[in-house]
Formats: C-alpha cells, sequence, structure tokens
C-alpha cells in the first residue's frame, strides 16, 4: 500500500470525493482513480484495485469501484464494487471480489466475537440446559452440552473451549469473505460474512456470524431479521424469518415468516411459517405450517404436522418442562403434547398427550391422545409407507456438497444397533407386561400411556420380524470386532455409537484431556469411524441372544442358513404390509378423482 499521489487526491476532489486526513488513505500499486467518486472517507481507509467487472442476475454489468459512499476505517480488496451505501461504512474488512449496493449502514461496533459465545437456553428455557454457540458447532457437541446441567465438569469443560473459540474470533474489525454478495440490506452490525454469501434485501442483521463457501454459499434474504446468531455454509435464510439468539446448521432453511428464539437447528433442517423457542431440531426436524409451535423439545429426523403444539409452562415454577422426541417422530395435525415427557424413537403423535409418558422402550409406535388419556399402539409404525419413505429419503436429502467438510455425523438408517436395541428392550418390556398383568383387564397401563392388550402379540411379531431383518442385512463374514459395540447404544443427536464410547467422550472433557473444540469433534469423528466394528460385536451378541448361538468363533453354514431364511421371511412379511399401507392410500386418493 502506498499514499495518494496529489494528481490522485485532485482527481478523487473533483470526482466528489473527501477525506479527513488524506494522510490516512491509502491504496495499491496500480490503483485508478477512475472508479472511484462520490466518497467520504476519515481514519484509516485502504483500497485495492479495480480492474474486474461483476455479472449481476438479470445480465447487468458492474465495474469494480466505489460510488455514493462513506467509509470510516474501513479496507476495500481487489476488485470490490461497492455503490449506494446510503448510510456508512465503518470497521470492516472487505477481501476481493465483494459486492455491496444499495444498503444503509454496514459497521462493527466495538470488539465483537461475532455471535460466537452466545449462550442458548435450549429445552429449559429458565437456563438449566445452556449451549454455548460457536462457527461450525456439530449436533453431538450441543447435544453433549444440552445433556449436561452448568456446573457440571462436562458443561464447564465444553463452555470453556466454546469460550475460548469464542475469545479467538473476536475483533474491532468485521469481515466480509471473497466474493460475497450484499443488496439492499438495511442494517448490518457487527457479521461477520463468508465467502460467496448472499445477503439481500434483509432488514435487519446484528452480532453474528453468517458461514459459507464457495462449494456451500450461504443465502440470507428479503425482511430476514437476525441478533445473536451463527448460520452455518449452505444454509437458507429468507421469506422475512425472524431468529434470537440462534444456530442454523449446515444446508438448513428457515423461511416463509418463521420465527424463532434461543433455538438450534442443525443441518437439512426445514423450517417455515411456524415457531419455535427453546429447540433443539437435530438433523432433519422439519416444520411447514403456520399453526405450528416447537417449545422446549429436543428431537432429529422428525416431521411436526400443521397445527402442532408442545407446551413447557404449567404456571407455577415457569417454563421449566422440556420433553424429548427420539429420531424419526411425526405429530398428526393438531397434536399437542404437554411437557414433560420421553416419546419413542418412530413414533407417531396424535391428539392430545398430557399423561407425562414415558415410551422410549417402545419404538415404531402410535400414541393418541383422547379424553385425557393416552393409547399406545406398539411396533404399528415399523411397516408403514411413511417410514419407509423416510427411510429412503433422507440421504436422498442432504443438500450438504460431497467437498464441504460436514460438521454434523449423521446416520440416516432406520434399523441400527440404537433402533434394534431399543426394539429388543421392547420385546422384554411386552413380555414382562403379558406376564404381569391381570389377564381380565383389555388394557395395561404403562408409563402414562395405556395399551391394548390384543395389540401386544402382534407388536412382538412386527418387532421380531424388525430384528430377523436386521441380522440378515447385518450378517458379515470374516469382519473384526470391537466389545465396545456388543453393549448399549446410544443416538448422539444423529451419531449412532456404543453408549459406552460416549461416556468416554464425556469423561475426556470433562478431565481436559481434550483441548479445543476441533479435539472434541475430531474425537467423535474417530467413534463414527469405528462403528463398522463394533455394529458387527452388536450383531454377533444379538445373534447370540435371539438364536443361542455361541457369541465368538464362526457361525455355522446351518445357523447362516437359518439367519438368511428368516430374514427372507421377514422382507416378504415387510413388503407385504407396506404394501396393503400403500393401497390404503391409494383407495382415498381415488375418492378426489
Amino acid at each position: 500500500m502506498r499514499t495518494l499521489t496529489p494528481d490522485e487526491i485532485r482527481q478523487l476532489t473533483a470526482q466528489g470525493c473527501t477525506a479527513d486526513d488524506w494522510a490516512n488513505i491509502h491504496v495499491a500499486e496500480g490503483f485508478c482513480a477512475d472508479y472511484v467518486s462520490d466518497v467520504q472517507m476519515s481514519g484509516q481507509v485502504e483500497i485495492g484495485n479495480f480492474r474486474a467487472e461483476h455479472e449481476l442476475p438479470g445480465g447487468l454489468r458492474l465495474h469494480a469501484g466505489l460510488h455514493d459512499v462513506t467509509l470510516h476505517n474501513t479496507t476495500i480488496g481487489d476488485d470490490c464494487a461497492v455503490s449506494r451505501v446510503s448510510g456508512y461504512l465503518s470497521n470492516y474488512v472487505l477481501e476481493p471480489g465483494v459486492v455491496i449496493m444499495g444498503c444503509g449502514r454496514i459497521y462493527a461496533e466495538g470488539r465483537s466475537t461475532f455471535g460466537n459465545g452466545t449462550r442458548i437456553s435450549v429445552l429449559d428455557e429458565t437456563g438449566s440446559r445452556v449451549v454455548v454457540i460457536t462457527e461450525g458447532l456439530s449436533a453431538q457437541v450441543a447435544q453433549l452440552m444440552a445433556d449436561s446441567h452448568p456446573g457440571d465438569p462436562l458443561h464447564c469443560a465444553l463452555t470453556a473451549l466454546s469460550r475460548a473459540y469464542a475469545d479467538g474470533r473476536a475483533d474491532t474489525m468485521g469481515r466480509i469473505g471473497r466474493g460475497a454478495k450484499i443488496v439492499g440490506v438495511e442494517t448490518m452490525e457487527s457479521v461477520a460474512v463468508g465467502p460467496h454469501a448472499t445477503i439481500e434485501g434483509a432488514a435487519v442483521l446484528r452480532n453474528g456470524t453468517i458461514g459459507s463457501s464457495a462449494t456451500a454459499p450461504t443465502h440470507v434474504g428479503h425482511g430476514v431479521r437476525m441478533s445473536d446468531f451463527i448460520v452455518d455454509s449452505g444454509a437458507c435464510i429468507d421469506g422475512a424469518a425472524a431468529l434470537t439468539a440462534c444456530f442454523v446448521g449446515q444446508a438448513a432453511h428457515v423461511g416463509n415468516g418463521f420465527t424463532a428464539g434461543q433455538s438450534l437447528f442443525f443441518s437439512n433442517c426445514q423450517m417455515e411459517c411456524g415457531e419455535a423457542c427453546a429447540l433443539f431440531a437435530g438433523p432433519f426436524t422439519v416444520s411447514h405450517h403456520k399453526a405450528t409451535l416447537l417449545i422446549g423439545a429436543m428431537a432429529s429426523f422428525a416431521n411436526a404436522g400443521s397445527a402442532t403444539n408442545q407446551s413447557n409452562h404449567l404456571y407455577k415454577a415457569g417454563p421449566i418442562h422440556y420433553g424429548y422426541m427420539r429420531r424419526g417422530c411425526k405429530t398428526g395435525s393438531g397434536s399437542h403434547i404437554v411437557w414433560p415427557a420421553r416419546i419413542g424413537a418412530f413414533t407417531m403423535i396424535t391428539g392430545r398427550i398430557d399423561t407425562h409418558p414415558n415410551t422410549e422402550r417402545l419404538p415404531f409406535s402410535y400414541l393418541m391422545g383422547t379424553a385425557g388419556e393416552a393409547t399406545l399402539v406398539p411396533a404399528v409404525n415399523l411397516f408403514t409407507l411413511g417410514t419407509r419413505r423416510d427411510a429412503e429419503k433422507w440421504p436422498r436429502r442432504d443438500a450438504r456438497p460431497p467437498g464441504e467438510t460436514r460438521h454434523d455425523i449423521v446416520d440416516p438408517g432406520l434399523l441400527n444397533p440404537y433402533t434394534v436395541g431399543l426394539i429388543a428392550a421392547a420385546i422384554d418390556t411386552l413380555n414382562a407386561m403379558q406376564a404381569e398383568a391381570p389377564s381380565e383387564r383389555d388394557y395395561i397401563a404403562y408409563s402414562g400411556v395405556h395399551i391394548r392388550r390384543a395389540a401386544i402379540g402382534k407388536a412382538l411379531r412386527q418387532y421380531r420380524m424388525a430384528i430377523d431383518l436386521y441380522i440378515g442385512s447385518a450378517l458379515a463374514a470374516d469382519v473384526t470386532q470391537d466389545p465396545a459395540g456388543a453393549g448399549e447404544w446410544t443416538d448422539l443427536a444423529g451419531l449412532i455409537a456404543p453408549t459406552v464410547e460416549i461416556e468416554a467422550l464425556k469423561q475426556a472433557v470433562a478431565e481436559g484431556q481434550l483441548s479445543t473444540i476441533d479435539d472434541v469433534n475430531d474425537h467423535i469423528s474417530h467413534i463414527a469411524l469405528r462403528r463398522p466394528a463394533q455394529e458387527q460385536a452388536f450383531v454377533r451378541r444379538l445373534i447370540a441372544t435371539v438364536y443361542g448361538a455361541p457369541i465368538a468363533g464362526p457361525l455355522t453354514d446351518e445357523l447362516q442358513a437359518q439367519i438368511r431364511a428368516a430374514h427372507d421371511a421377514a422382507r416378504k412379511a415387510a413388503d407385504h404390509l407396506v404394501d396393503n399401507d400403500a393401497r390404503k392410500e391409494q383407495s382415498l386418493r381415488r375418492l378426489t378423482e
């Protein structure tokens, strides 16, 4: 950089430019004053070269340069195009190729961490479940924080690591990444913008980071208002969405008037029209309806029907209640869940549920609330068209590009050691229920729900079909086994892993063995890489339980043939059930034709 020559100062003055001190204006070698007009400058200003042209939507071509803008303590990189800024641009670094047009005020105020370190009170609005957000926050790290109370060694350690990351991002200068485009933004205060992001027509953005990259550009659209936020790469926020104290993950979409506060939305979430508060929305959580309120809940791979409502406030001790909908849950239109409750994986929920049930040991069920009672039909959601469709669509709908670093580890599989472990537990639970309940009762009470005795036999058969399907599909020969997989498994916000591995991770973090958030995520990635060998240990233990076979050593040819025959029979029966479900859909469709 060099100072301006007298001739350049005279030319700039003739073109309507001013400076409080021309000695504080520095330009790159090769700077051409022809592309700078009506610019008011104060403080330290650095300006690069203007050689390139930018093509805008509609075919308009715009030469790089500065026109009709007020600059204060600002660095303008090579080939930037900044014009018609009615307010001012202050305390910012623009990397090469940035386009800013028709905006109001863009400035950084004081020393900012740009949303990093913001504390989000998920689940319990009163603050007993706090997640500290940072750039690149993974769903797994977030759940580790949300599952621990402030003051616990694990939570303290993760909070300290997150604060250290935030402190490393602190600066008095904002930054707009290479090739970003900012058009028609009213106010942008202390917001870091990643490369190739597009911000078009946003209303107010304050204290945040918009992550972006060339392979996964982020879009923030018209009327959007956000404060105290982190948005990850490839996300889209548009349609006058309003977010306060929120994290939006990779390839997530929030728009069409959606409002949220104190909430987390991880990769591939789609949230439109409705409202969220204190929500932990794990990967692939979806809500598309105006009258839907999701509050105080943890969910993943979930779908909220129209007018879904969740209650976390019993008007006694404040909004302290919250609930868990394990992976794959759906809510029907008009459903209402009164927290606290724990809903088992892949459960379909309809009606009003206010009995505070715990159905985690009975996955793939229907939970129906009527007249102040909750009825559970176990296993009925295992072999439906909707469940199969969900399992097939999630891998296809992962919008994170292959070349992009994926922050969330997402296993979208339907039958895996976690869900199959729950199914095995469900079989034990139902068998015990049948043995212990008086035979004359038509319904059996269980943890806040009623189960019809006549439904138990069918549920046991369908659960066993699922186990036969899983064993037959997962059976592999000569695969190294990791004994850690032989125990219980956990779903950590999309990561399926042995519980012992997750507990070891928690201990390592709590004891300070991992020194950065990146170290924690690397540890989690190593857990995911070890899954194949660990799953084989789980499968062998399951075979030993179901077939009475030895847990070690090669499987006999006879046993393998028996397993394959059971798998084939289960597959045929499952396809038949799904086909029947599909025929019901088609018969209803014909009513409108």
